[in-house]
């Protein structure tokens, strides 16, 4: 995978909050070797484990 450009912006649509799970953490993970500052997420349904990652992503936005 190659990084865009300063300005691009990379999507990823998922079919439920299993895949979404998998490929955020994966993105976080990529995005902390790369050095990247800023991420933007979409926020999942609060149900089941949109819940847990609705946290995790608040947790990550307040620096923690």
């Amino acid at each position: 995978m190659s990084w865009p450009q300063e300005g691009t912006a990379i999507t990823c649509h998922c079919k439920d909050p299993e895949e979404y799970a998998y490929r955020l953490f994966n993105f976080f993970r990529e995005c902390d070797r790369k050095h990247i500052a800023v991420i933007c997420c979409g926020i999942p349904p609060p149900e089941g484990i949109g819940q847990a990652l609705r946290d995790r992503l608040q947790r990550a936005a307040d620096g923690k």
